[in-house]
């Protein structure tokens, strides 16, 4: 299992969210985008779950486009308590790997995850080949 990223500045999104997640092996949490590129600049391999609308200078889209230019392979679930169309059309545009809404279902997040999980491990298996298949062209 790929470590979690939780980026919302709500106490009791991080709690909630390390309920529903209560197995999963590593958690990490931000309390603002600031704090999440902090911990991405020095430890890769993260799946960041982040929230859309959080106080400060930088909110979810702006964070997740940030992530997506500095850190390609970092996969990013956005998560929102707003129902607007228009804020999950501008997340997925921006790269969000999922989207996720407030009041958290556990089923749903469960199934981003695994859906983003399975992504990750397709990736990688590709890059496997395909570095494969240029070791034996050189040898």
């Amino acid at each position: 299992m790929k470590a979690i990223l939780i980026v919302d500045d709500d106490e009791l999104i991080h709690l909630l969210l390390k309920g529903i997640l209560s197995d999963w092996e590593e958690i990490k949490s931000a309390y603002s985008a600031d704090e999440a590129l902090e911990i991405l600049d020095k430890e890769l391999g993260y799946i960041v779950i982040t929230d859309i609308h959080m106080p400060g200078g930088m909110d979810g889209i702006e964070l997740l486009k940030t992530i997506r230019r500095k850190y390609s392979m970092t996969q990013v679930i956005v998560a929102s308590a707003t129902e607007d169309m228009n804020d999950i059309i501008t997340a997925f545009a921006a790269g969000a790997n999922d989207f996720i809404t407030k009041p958290f279902n556990g089923g749903e997040v469960r199934s981003a995850l695994m859906h983003t999980e399975d992504k990750l491990a397709r990736w990688e298996e590709t890059m496997k080949g395909l570095h494969f298949r240029k070791k034996t062209k050189t040898l």
